[in-house]
C-alpha cells in the first residue's frame, strides 16, 4: 500500500515545488521593479492574465466556449514576447541588482515615519525659497515609483527631509539646484532629477512648472513649485497645475493630497 502512495505523494511534491517556484519567480519579478513606474503595469498585467486564465478555464469547461480559449491562448503568447520589451529597463537593473546582491528584496523592514514633520520642513523651506525668488521643484513620490527616473539622471542623497537641506540644494551656487528633488516618504531620495515635460508651450510657463504637470501627469505624485521669477508658489497633482497658492494653505494641500490615501504608509 505504501508503494502505491509513493506516485501519488510524487506528484504532489512535485506540483508544490513547482508553485512554489513560479511564486518566488514572480516575487523577485515584482520586488525587482518595486518603486518604478513599471511595477504598476506589471500589476495590471497579471491581473489580466489571470482573469483570462480563469476564463480559459472555464472555455475547458464549457465547450461551447470556443473563444474564449482562443482569445487567452493568443493574448498569453503575445505577451510572452512583449514584455521583454516593455519592461527591458527594469529587467535589466533587475538582474543587475541581482548579481550583486540576490537576496536583496526578501526582507524589507516597515519604518514608520511623521509626514507631518516632513510637510512642516517643505513649507518652511518654500516660505524661505518663495521670499528670496529662488527657483525650486519639489517632488512627493507616490505608488507609482520614481526609481527609474531618478536613475536615470539624479544625484543619490537618501537623507532626513529638512528645510536647511532643501535650501542648500536648491541655492543657485549649489551643483544639483537644477532639476527637481524628489521626497519618498521622510527622505530626500535624490536632487537634480530631469523630469519628463508636459506639452504646455502655449501656456506661457517655465521648464519646473511643464515638469511638475508632466510628472504629475504619468504618476500618482504631487509636485511643488517655486517661480524664480515671482517667488510663486504652485502645486501640480493629476496634471493638473494650481498657481498662486498661499502660505497659509499650504500645509493643509499637501496634506490632503499626500496624506489623503493616494501615498502609501
Amino acid at each position: 500500500m505504501i508503494n502505491a502512495l509513493l506516485p501519488s505523494f510524487g506528484t504532489i511534491l512535485g506540483a508544490v515545488i513547482d508553485i512554489a517556484l513560479v511564486t518566488a519567480l514572480l516575487y523577485w519579478l515584482l520586488s525587482s521593479i518595486y518603486g518604478t513606474r513599471g511595477y504598476h503595469l506589471a500589476r495590471g498585467l497579471l491581473i489580466i492574465l489571470a482573469g483570462l486564465a480563469v476564463l480559459s478555464w472555464l472555455g475547458r469547461l464549457f465547450s461551447s466556449l470556443q473563444l474564449t480559449r482562443w482569445v487567452f491562448n493568443n493574448v498569453a503568447t503575445m505577451m510572452i514576447f512583449a514584455i521583454p520589451v516593455i519592461f527591458q529597463p527594469e529587467l535589466r537593473r533587475a538582474l543587475e541588482e541581482f548579481s550583486l546582491d540576490p537576496f536583496r528584496n526578501l526582507f524589507r523592514p516597515v519604518k514608520e515615519y511623521d509626514m507631518e514633520q516632513v510637510i512642516s520642513e517643505v513649507v518652511r523651506a518654500a516660505e524661505l525659497l518663495s521670499a528670496n525668488r529662488t527657483g525650486a521643484l519639489i517632488v512627493f513620490e507616490g505608488n507609482v515609483g520614481l526609481k527609474d527616473i531618478i536613475a536615470q539622471s539624479g544625484t543619490m542623497l537618501n537623507a532626513e527631509v529638512s528645510a536647511d537641506l532643501l535650501l542648500s540644494i536648491f541655492n543657485t551656487r549649489s551643483p544639483l539646484h537644477d532639476g527637481a528633488v524628489v521626497i519618498r516618504k521622510d527622505r530626500i531620495v535624490a536632487a537634480r532629477v530631469i523630469l519628463p515635460l508636459a506639452d504646455r508651450r502655449g501656456d506661457h510657463i517655465g521648464t519646473r512648472h511643464r515638469a511638475a504637470i508632466g510628472i504629475t501627469e504619468e504618476t500618482d505624485a504631487v509636485a511643488l513649485v517655486v517661480s524664480e521669477e515671482t517667488g510663486v508658489i504652485s502645486f501640480a497633482y493629476k496634471g493638473h497645475l494650481t498657481r498662486y497658492v498661499e502660505l497659509k494653505d499650504l500645509p493643509f494641500i499637501l496634506e490632503s493630497f499626500i496624506s489623503g490615501g493616494n501615498h502609501e504608509a
